[in-house]
């Protein structure tokens, strides 16, 4: 198909190939000479995206253990900025696929660990993924950051009722240059005449 989750990708070079169980099920077949080998289909196994086909060596070998294969909890951070003012703003979503939402979030900044809440509304991510359990999945999150950074490390993880762990986030993020504050009566002073013209247009370049 010429369609591409990256939309600055030409569908004439890179588009989305994809095949069906029958497909798979006979190239198993004709790979390892055996048309009825057996083998066991794990849907959205990898990354909730691919499926997962595991085929034994021995044609006798029991797969009925992976019939309990759960696909844990999974999620995304959908958007992280710093303001000028130096608050971190993030959201996104996670929940467990098997279970539904996780009851919280696990978001560190610099080491500083805050367990935030989900339950905002996610319609979206509760219609692509075909389950109306994660409706409520949404979690949103914000934090002043202490003066003179540069920079924070933020990881947001998340964990199950059963201990099971998902990483969707773990990175620097930039810290903008934060403006000093000038006093009201200073900026009335300096804002009159040719000296304050010329000091508005510097800062404005400054900003800029």
């Amino acid at each position: 198909m010429p369609h591409s989750e990256n939309a600055d990708l030409d569908t004439c070079t890179y588009g989305t190939t994809y095949v069906g169980e029958s497909f798979v099920s006979r190239a198993i077949g004709e790979s390892v000479q055996q048309p009825d080998h057996p083998y066991f289909r794990i849907p959205r196994g990898l990354a909730n995206e691919q499926d997962l086909y595991v085929v034994p060596a021995n044609a006798t070998t029991d797969l009925s253990g992976l019939s309990g294969f759960r696909h844990g909890p999974w999620g995304w951070v959908d958007g992280i900025e710093v303001s000028d003012a130096g608050m971190l703003e993030m959201h996104g979503w996670i929940a467990s696929l098997d279970d539904g939402p996780l009851e919280t979030v696990s978001i560190s900044v610099d080491g500083q660990v805050s367990r935030i809440p989900t339950g905002e509304a996610r319609p979206d991510v509760a219609r692509v993924l075909g389950d109306e359990r994660l409706h409520g999945s949404g979690w949103r999150f914000s934090a002043a950051l202490a003066p003179g950074r540069d920079s924070v490390f933020v990881q947001v993880s998340g964990s199950t009722a059963r201990d099971e762990k998902t990483l969707l986030y773990a990175g620097f993020v930039a810290v903008p240059e934060r403006q000093p504050s000038v006093p009201v009566d200073v900026l009335a002073a300096e804002g009159k005449g040719l000296l304050g013209f010329v000091r508005r247009l510097l800062s404005r370049q400054h900003r800029h």
